[in-house]
């Protein structure tokens, strides 16, 4: 019963991280299509445009991005 509990604890946890408000960062440029969870993401860096912080909902439904490649 406690692996159980564990178990729901764990996926409840996972769950509230993995919302759609968490904040992503996003390169303003008409070339850039994905979204990065991390600002100094070795993706991002290559931005030379403005750097905008947006909610992971946004990037994916008002930008149209999609996760970075490089994240994990």
């Amino acid at each position: 019963m406690k692996k159980l509990i564990a178990l729901a604890f764990v996926f409840i946890l996972l769950a509230c991280t993995t919302d759609g408000s968490t904040n992503v960062y996003i390169c303003i440029s008409n070339a850039s299509e994905v979204y990065h969870l991390d600002k100094n993401c070795r993706g991002l860096k290559r931005c030379t445009h403005e750097v905008k912080i947006v909610t992971k909902n946004e990037a994916i439904r008002t930008y149209g991005r999609r996760i970075c490649g490089y994240e994990d």
